[in-house]
């Protein structure tokens, strides 16, 4: 099988002027990348505050094949410990109604990190059918979610 479009999905990934820096390396990584596939989406969704904490404004934008996206989404701080499947929730419909909006075709899913983008991508894979990846960068979340038999996986 040969895939024309790959959507990635990631919690972090830098702004357009690379004045925030959060994910770099995915992105460095999508630079080596973009010449394999006809289209490459990003998708790094964004929780309303979190712009205003970093002291950014993830604003959407393209280069190349390359197409970033920063949808918001509401999320609370209970969401983080104890309401997880509600984060995971309102996380997959801010990009799935992205996706819808903007008419995103793929043929494969790359996600960094299990949680939130990880568990997000699963989610997807469902709805579209396509295969998924998930790089996981540090084994601190999926050991947490395998000691707490977490459903969210």
């Amino acid at each position: 099988m040969e895939y024309k479009n790959i959507l990635v999905i990631c919690n972090n990934f830098p702004d357009k002027g690379n004045t925030y820096i959060g994910g770099v390396f995915i992105k460095e990584q999508i630079n080596y990348l973009e010449k394999h596939f006809e289209n490459i989406y990003v998708i790094s969704a964004v929780a309303y505050g979190v712009d205003y904490l970093r002291k950014t404004n993830q604003e959407n934008y393209s280069y190349g094949n390359v197409h970033a996206y920063f949808p918001k989404y509401l999320n609370f701080p209970i969401f983080y410990s104890h309401k997880q499947n509600i984060w995971k929730l309102v996380h997959k419909n801010a990009i799935l109604k992205l996706i819808e909006k903007k008419k995103i075709k793929f043929d494969l899913i790359h996600a960094h990190y299990t949680w939130p983008s990880g568990a997000v991508a699963v989610e997807l894979k469902k709805i579209f059918g396509v295969p998924v990846v998930i790089t996981e960068h540090t084994s601190r979340t999926f050991n947490n979610a395998i000691e707490k038999k977490a459903s969210q996986f």
